[in-house]
């Protein structure tokens, strides 16, 4: 069996509106959020950039409007079309209310079923991220795969095969063979090699 190699990768910086005056669901509005100026310039160097996004097989991309803003730089350096799913995207919140998010986050990743109403716990983003890069590594033997999906989306991900624990700030952290994966916070355009045997992960590290 060949190996696959999948790069995942979270979408460049977004462009913060302090005031969106529209009469839509606050999750909607998220979905629509775009990169910055920087966010933009961000996505373009670091792709043309890094000789590993070079001769990808496969790009597959969250629906939200940056993720797709930030996949078009690699599709359009391999000359290839995206292929966009709704399982990549983020974890949906739910109605916040008076709740801080600092404070909402870091409960959720203590614990993995607490969610807001009409949001999603960190289990269930788990179960759906799980389900379709299972079926992508089935449909990908042996190529080269990029991924562009969302922090938490990656943190649910990588929580199936990483160590769990909290550093001094209360935050989660998630080792893999001893060595970091994510320490509490996540950059923009952060990316991740993984290589796979099927569908067992052999190793996954920061690029």
């Amino acid at each position: 069996m060949e190996e696959t190699v999948v790069y995942f990768i979270r979408h460049s910086e977004i462009f913060n509106i302090s005031n969106y005056n529209v009469d839509e669901a606050e999750q909607v509005t998220n979905e629509k959020k775009c990169l910055s100026i920087r966010g933009e310039n961000l996505a373009r160097e670091t792709v043309n950039n890094c000789n590993e996004l070079t001769s990808i097989d496969k790009i597959y991309t969250s629906h939200y409007v940056r993720a797709i803003q930030t996949a078009k730089y690699i599709a359009e350096r391999n000359n290839l079309n995206m292929i966009v799913d709704y399982r990549l995207g983020e974890r949906k919140i739910g109605i916040k209310g008076n709740v801080d998010y600092c404070d909402f986050e870091r409960q959720q990743f203590k614990d993995f079923d607490y969610k807001l109403n009409g949001g999603e716990s960190i289990n269930q983003v788990n179960k759906r991220v799980t389900e379709v890069v299972k079926e992508i590594l089935s449909l990908n033997e042996g190529k080269k795969i990029v991924i562009v999906t969302h922090a938490t989306t990656l943190v649910a991900l990588f929580s199936n095969w990483c160590e769990k624990g909290f550093n001094f700030d209360g935050k989660l952290i998630l080792d893999f063979k001893d060595k970091n994966i994510y320490d509490g916070d996540m950059q923009p355009m952060q990316m991740y090699k993984a290589r796979f045997d099927g569908l067992k992960l052999i190793d996954i590290e920061r690029i």
